[in-house]
């Protein structure tokens, strides 16, 4: 038999097993019986032979990779079936012998990477490691050395862990050097030298082989490549000479991989589908810095479509859709890289459409972009700008933030976008949100009553028109559109709308992603019979646990009269929310576990009784496990912030004892997002949610429990919604991340027959909603008459106010009009579903009419539409600045002008002015329950009285949720808003009558700001702007800044002075842990200038830098110091301040440090293995002033 018929045979009989119904079953028996061992349960009669499955798939893995290595066959079918190899090796582990299940594991993950399932392959590799931690060699033979060596290298390998690569082959081939010589002697005194030199060169070129791995994932050169796979091949042989069947064995597997890795790469991908970009040496870098920093080393197949699909290399737009965790954010973060590489001028604008994602998205483009030298810098919140956010907004290559701060930068500085090359719209498909189908709206209201109570048209209005204006004024600027849960059927509309060229979207299925997701059930078959059915394991029948939870008699915990422990039957199978609590404990025990509900009550209700659940448990003695256990004091910063924001009493703060969490729209921000913090460091186990959660945050959850898919209020509740089932999925995407796990679980409790039926509603994933165009739907809402034009004006004046100062209505023309829309999304539906846009358009011309009625000079319609307001709040604040002006002379302009503390005067008349707007206005659901006399709180909250002094002063004692909701609503969103309106008209009217007058005073631009954070100074403003999100930590910080810096109080020194705090102030400016950690998060990060960049770039750069501390050191050394001495630079990535922190030495003493956003750009360098060279360029000796001499540094790379 010659080799082509061996490789035909043995591809027909891989494809037959694959087409075996018994085989199938087989399998399906496999998964069922792993997650019933995973689930504690009782195995029922399964008929599969474990032993057999596994040669089969040892047959499927060893014979299908040589098929892959010689390309024969269908190479995605060979795929599927390693996956699945992968996927049952994976699934035997569960319930192997425990002698078995480490080679059982190293097949799963040998399998994981040759399917190009990486994620998966990771999260196996770490139980792995951890097997091979638990049971370490005791022997000091050479033999049990080597192969301690061995599964070192073999774990990094396997976990991408390139950085740990590089060391681990470095000790293992000093190690095989060193031994060398005694091996041999030893040998020959045995009289076994063939065998033990053998054994000795098959380890040497095995760990070559994975150093010459390492070194091609971080430079990329071919030859090492080759190298590696040539050393893998020889050490193959010579195990298989020294007759090791175990090492000869992971190393033919190690090939394989090694064959599969090569077109997955980074660099392969990179140099075949863009070379052009590795002209410049930032692509290098960055792909370098993948490698060592973030263990990326080969793109996912949804990456590897979308750079061969050209997203890096056409100027066009893209549409990605793509499920959570399929790898969406490294694929906008490559196509904002290369804009920015290929014009060193060009910006990049990521809109988010939340305040959470914001945060995320802009820390993780940070950390890697930054990296680079790249600035990135974020936005949140609405209409309200500061110079100091325009300073950053300058200084920024990457700008993150929410639709509202992008609509404000585009009215207020148009010239900012004239750069813009790339723009991301992340969460696309809330482009439909805003305006209520008739069927979302209440019976007994209308379409205008829901418009009236929601305050306007919603963001869906405001991101569709804001898009459409960018692609007028910027034709050649490029939009990559994500979305995790928009319908195929969308996708041509939108590629329609934002692809000059109509390219594909760039689509990866949900088999494709790289966790899986198992549905299941949750359901009472009896009081001692909680069972769960799973529906997706590929059974014939369904798989089932019975006896999951039982009602049971528990302890409470307290005594009768007689001295008796109470007892109390727990959970009541009828009722809904004791059982979801139940079985949220139960679930921890196995990973982080999410209890979605529909609406804010359910979450507290589901939390009060998982607290009540684990109070009976604890008392009974009897436990799920360890996770969930009562502590007096949580050393969690969630737990400080919601004593604080919210009080002992509120179900949170007493959730957060046991390690769980809630998180809802009701929750003050500092305390959602260090609920969120926490979650991801693992510190709270459970965590019961509205759709809050679902808004793109990156967690990590094993279980999804769905406790409630209605919405209902009313009288008796008669009046209900359910919520969006691409609502519902975006949250289910969280189930299983990829990286964390392998596999989530969704779980639907059901105890009624309405719970059934939407159970068997929402486990298809395969309807979801369409994403119509907001303003499409308001165009269907004009035809069938459920609103009409005048009723709209109201609603549309503010957009229309940006058309005219835009000069896009600068005639009124309809056909220009018609032109905008039909460019828009609503014109591509429109004509997709035969429906005239002239309604719409009309509503647009008639608003038009009445503004320019309204507001007849084109200055002041500007001025009106930098405000975001309406027409009617604009001219209501024009009168009361006229009055304001009347009571001010230009001299207390000048005498004000550089104070930088609060205006107590300007803060009541802006208040007084906007208090009553229509667009201040508390939430239909938020009630006033403070004093008659708001300026009260007003000036007690910007004064920086702690939040619990003033709440318990001001607010109903029993409704500390409502306080924080109308200080989010009211103080830090709205009026902040309105303020920058007041003060954007005053402006403007100060400028007709004070024509020589230049800026307002610098405490007056801050008064929005002022009133945002919660702080009455302007530096205070800066650092809040920078991410300290602490009131008292902020002020504290200014005060500190000012008092060192009082004769150059600026924005760009600032950031200077912040970004090198040094150390011991950050410990003396804190006052807990948690802020000292806070404070140092955002200090290290900071990139203050472009010098990160421009020494990355030129090879032959030299950067230049204070020697910091030496005060702290050995001054004696320092003083010997002349110019042109060579100074020893040291990285020091244990340092608990700053892993970047670079040490400075002179004749073997440290005498500092290199100053900090200086020490950012050369430690990676150092960790890198790159030579430093620093000279001295200049000594300053001590003096009267200084005690201490100052150093300055030339710094070179090798």
């Amino acid at each position: 038999m010659n080799k082509e018929e061996y490789w035909s045979r043995t591809y027909a009989r891989l494809s037959d097993l694959f087409r075996d119904p018994v085989f199938n079953n087989n399998l399906s028996q496999v998964k069922a019986r792993a997650v019933q061992v995973e689930l504690s349960s009782a195995p029922p009669a399964f008929t599969f032979d474990p032993k057999k499955i596994w040669q089969y798939c040892d047959y499927i893995l060893s014979e299908g990779s040589l098929l892959l290595r010689e390309n024969y066959g269908d190479r995605q079918e060979l795929l599927k079936e390693i996956e699945t190899a992968a996927q049952t090796f994976e699934h035997l582990y569960k319930f192997a012998d425990e002698r078995e299940k480490t080679i059982l594991l190293l097949n799963a993950a040998m399998c994981y990477h040759i399917a190009g399932y990486q994620a998966n392959a990771i999260c196996i590799t770490r139980l792995l490691e951890k097997r091979f931690q638990s049971n370490p060699s005791i022997e000091n033979t050479t033999d049990s050395l080597l192969t301690e060596h061995f599964k070192d290298g073999l774990i990094k390998f396997l976990k991408r862990d390139i950085a740990g690569l590089r060391t681990a082959t470095q000790k293992a081939l000093f190690f095989i050097n060193d031994r060398q010589s005694d091996v041999i002697e030893n040998s020959k005194q045995n009289g076994q030298i063939l065998t033990d030199v053998t054994n000795l060169t098959a380890h040497a070129y095995f760990q070559k082989s994975l150093s010459e791995f390492s070194r091609y994932c971080l430079y990329g050169a071919e030859v090492d490549f080759s190298v590696a796979r040539e050393n893998a091949d020889t050490s193959y042989t010579y195990f298989q000479k020294a007759s090791d069947v175990t090492l000869a064995t992971i190393t033919s597997e190690l090939r394989a991989v090694l064959e599969l890795f090569k077109e997955r790469s980074t660099w392969t991908n990179i140099s075949s589908h863009a070379g052009d970009l590795l002209n410049d040496r930032i692509w290098h870098i960055y792909l370098r810095n993948l490698a060592f920093d973030r263990s990326i080393v080969e793109f996912w197949l949804s990456q590897i479509r979308a750079v061969r699909g050209g997203l890096l290399t056409l100027n066009d737009g893209f549409v990605v859709q793509m499920p959570t965790s399929a790898g969406k954010t490294l694929i906008a973060e490559l196509s904002i890289l290369a804009a920015l590489s290929k014009n060193e001028n060009a910006r990049c604008l990521y809109i988010a459409p939340f305040r959470a994602l914001v945060n995320e998205i802009e820390k993780d483009l940070a950390a890697n972009l930054g990296a680079l030298g790249y600035r990135v810098s974020d936005l949140i919140g609405g209409f309200e700008s500061d110079s100091f956010q325009e300073f950053l907004i300058n200084e920024s290559d990457v700008l993150v933030a929410t639709p509202e701060k992008v609509e404000l930068l585009l009215r207020t500085h148009p010239e900012y976008f004239q750069q813009l090359d790339v723009v991301v719209v992340d969460e696309g498909h809330i482009l439909d949100e805003g305006i209520p189908t008739q069927e979302e709206i209440h019976e007994d209201e209308t379409l205008l009553d829901e418009l009236k109570e929601q305050g306007g048209m919603g963001r869906g209005v405001l991101l569709e028109l804001l898009i459409t204006r960018l692609r007028r004024q910027l034709p050649d600027c490029r939009f990559l559109f994500l979305s995790a849960v928009m319908p195929e059927v969308n996708a041509a509309d939108f590629i329609k709308w934002l692809s000059k060229g109509h390219q594909e979207a760039l689509k990866t299925d949900i088999s494709e992603r790289p966790s899986r997701q198992v549905i299941a059930k949750f359901s009472w078959q009896s009081e001692q019979n909680g069972r769960i059915d799973y529906f997706n394991l590929g059974q014939r029948t369904s798989t089932f646990v019975p006896y999951f939870l039982q009602r049971q008699q528990y302890k409470t915990g307290e005594v009768t009269a007689k001295g008796k422990p109470r007892v109390r039957r727990w959970p009541n199978i009828e009722n809904k929310v004791q059982s979801t609590a139940m079985l949220s404990a139960r679930f921890a025990e196995m990973g982080p576990v999410l209890v979605f509900c529909a609406q804010p009550n359910h979450v507290r209700s589901v939390t009060e009784n998982l607290i009540t659940s684990l109070r009976l448990l604890e008392a009974s003695g009897s436990p799920f496990g360890d996770k969930l256990k009562y502590v007096d004091t949580p050393q969690l910063e969630s737990y400080f912030l919601a004593l604080e924001w919210l009080g002992e009493e509120h179900v949170l703060t007493q959730a957060l004892h046991y390690g769980v969490g809630l998180h809802y729209g009701p929750l003050p921000d500092p305390v959602r997002q260090a609920v969120e913090d926490d979650f991801k460091r693992n510190n709270i186990h459970v965590l019961v949610s509205t759709s809050t959660l679902g808004q793109g945050v990156n967690l990590p959850i094993k279980t999804v429990i769905i406790y409630s898919l209605e919405r209902r209020w009313g009288a008796g509740q008669q009046g209900s919604a359910k919520i969006k089932k691409r609502d519902f999925w975006n949250i289910c995407g969280r189930a299983g991340r990829a990286g964390k796990e392998t596999e989530g679980q969704i779980v639907f409790v059901v105890v009624s027959a309405d719970d059934e039926n939407l159970f068997k509603e929402y486990r298809d994933n395969s309807q979801l909603e369409s994403v119509n165009s907001a303003l499409y739907l308001l165009l269907k809402s004009l035809v069938e008459k459920r609103i009409s034009q005048e009723e709209l004006t109201g609603f549309l004046d503010s957009h229309v106010l940006a058309l005219l100062a835009e000069e896009i209505l600068e005639t009124q023309d309809e056909e220009v009009l018609t032109g905008f829309l039909g460019k828009s999304l609503v014109g591509i539906q429109a004509l997709s579903n035969s429906i005239d846009l002239g309604p719409l358009v009309t509503a647009f011309k008639a608003t038009a009419d009445w503004v320019r009625e309204a507001v007849p000079d084109a200055d002041s319609r500007r001025v009106f539409s930098s405000t975001g307001l309406s027409v009617e709040s604009c001219k209501s604040i024009e009168e009361a600045v006229n009055l304001f002006i009347d009571g001010i002379s230009q001299e207390i302009l000048i005498n004000n002008a550089q104070s930088t503390q609060c205006d107590k005067g300007l803060l009541k008349a802006a208040f007084d002015t906007c208090k009553d707007l229509r667009e201040m206005r508390l939430r239909g659901n938020i009630d006033y329950l403070g004093p008659q006399d708001e300026n009260s709180i007003i000036e007690n909250w910007i004064g920086g009285r702690p939040i619990n002094e003033f709440r318990s002063e001001f607010w109903d004692h029993g409704n500390a949720e409502g306080f924080s909701e109308y200080l989010a609503d009211r103080l830090i969103y709205k009026l902040p808003w309105g303020f920058n309106g007041f003060l954007s008209i005053l402006a403007f009217k100060l400028k007709q009558k004070h024509e020589d007058l230049g800026h307002l005073p610098l405490a007056w631009q801050y008064l929005p700001a002022m009133m945002k954070f919660g702080v009455n100074k302007v530096v205070a403003c800066w650092a809040s702007s920078l991410g300290i999100s602490s009131r008292t930590l902020a002020v504290r910080v200014a005060d500190v800044y000012t008092s060192q810096n009082e004769d150059s109080v600026n924005e760009r020194n600032f950031i200077k002075w912040f970004a090198n705090l040094p150390d011991k102030l950050v410990e003396e400016l804190a006052s807990t842990t948690f802020e000292r950690n806070r404070l140092l998060q955002e200090r290290n990060r900071i990139i203050p200038d472009r010098s990160h960049l421009l020494f990355l770039r030129d090879p032959n750069a030299k950067l230049e830098a204070n020697v910091m501390g030496i005060g702290f050191f050995d001054v004696e050394t320092a003083n010997k110091v002349k110019q042109g001495d060579l100074l020893i630079l040291k990285s020091e990535p244990d340092n608990p301040y700053d892993s970047n922190a670079t040490q400075v030495l002179f004749e073997g003493q440290q005498i500092g440090y290199v100053e900090r956003d200086k020490a950012r750009i050369i430690s990676k360098e150092l960790r890198m293995g790159r030579d430093a060279h620093a000279v001295v360029k200049e000594v300053i000796p001590t003096s009267e002033r200084s005690k201490l001499p100052r150093l300055i540094m030339s710094i070179t790379t090798e």
